[in-house]
């Protein structure tokens, strides 16, 4: 299904987990370090094949917490979001700020978490935030779901939020 919206990029996080997982230690910096160099190298690779700009940028969870930070501070790359169990708590610090500063360069936001997931009403907050800074935002809360998407219904569930964000170019 990505295929049909361009490339997907996953960087991992740096850092092992107890569980054989990978984290990004709420590391932000670390993090945009290591995207821009995963981009990089695939212009470097795919010379012309790799927009500079108007990105759609997706994360999951802390990943969503990550993603948050990059685009807030790269909006120009990274102008359309797809964000799975964001959390209003991760704008502290200059993001909210950045948001406002930023807004007219952040296209369109869709989040998207379980009615089940501990961070639903977070989301839902999250998603006024970006309203009250002129975003175009859509918040999805979807019925019987948790903190996690299962894999036979992540195409179900990703694709209208996708093709929203593919809109805005």
């Amino acid at each position: 299904m990505a295929r049909i919206f361009g490339w997907v990029v996953c960087p991992q996080g740096p850092t092992p987990t107890d569980t054989g997982g990978r984290t990004w230690n709420n590391d932000a910096d670390a993090a945009k370090r290591i995207v821009d160099a995963t981009l990089a190298s695939l212009n470097e690779k795919y010379k012309g094949r790799i927009r500079s700009r108007g990105n759609i940028l997706v994360g999951f969870s802390e990943g969503a917490f990550i993603a948050q930070q990059i685009g807030v501070r790269d909006p120009a790359h990274f102008s359309r979001w797809l964000m799975l169990a964001a959390n209003d708590h991760d704008w502290f610090g200059d993001a909210p700020q950045l948001i406002e500063q930023n807004h007219s360069k952040i296209r369109r936001v869709f989040l998207f978490t379980g009615e089940n997931d501990e961070v639903a009403e977070n989301t839902k907050k999250a998603g006024e935030m970006l309203k009250t800074a002129h975003i175009r935002v859509k918040v999805r809360i979807a019925p019987g779901m948790g903190h996690e998407v299962p894999a036979d219904a992540m195409i179900t569930n990703y694709r209208r939020p996708l093709r929203w964000l593919v809109v805005a170019r």
